[in-house]
């Protein structure tokens, strides 16, 4: 295992909409499907107070997500990610680049989709 691969303290998930067709020719989305493992990567993600004053001006934060290996992320595809703590956060893969470092280091750049919770409005 390469000294990159250590040094990524979260973990996720790569997951794509499966986009069907009904009877009456609608589209459908049943569900998604996993692309990948779980694959070890660092999110790096900007500070709540940065997320909500430009969310204000109708401007979204996106955020790096680095990985060891190819995480085969495709544009609207869905990143699940545990961070060391065990939170577990939710992000729409905004974009992807070529791997960085002579092939030793990939990412995507993706926007958090914040989840109501308990206390917030939501589904508790």
């Amino acid at each position: 295992m390469s000294l990159v691969a250590t040094m990524l303290e979260s973990t996720g998930v790569v997951k794509r909409p499966q986009i069907g067709r009904d009877s009456a020719e609608g589209v459908t989305q049943p569900a998604f499907l996993a692309v990948t493992d779980i694959l070890p990567c660092s999110i790096q993600q900007a500070g709540i107070r940065v997320i909500t004053l430009y969310a204000q001006r109708n401007s979204n934060v996106t955020t790096t997500i680095y990985f060891a290996q190819n995480p085969m992320a495709q544009v609207n595809d869905i990143f699940v990610g545990t961070d060391r703590t065990g939170k577990t956060l939710t992000y729409l893969v905004k974009g992807e680049a070529q791997s960085v470092g002579r092939g030793r280091l990939w990412q995507i750049e993706a926007e958090w989709i914040p989840e109501p919770g308990p206390g917030m409005g939501g589904i508790p």
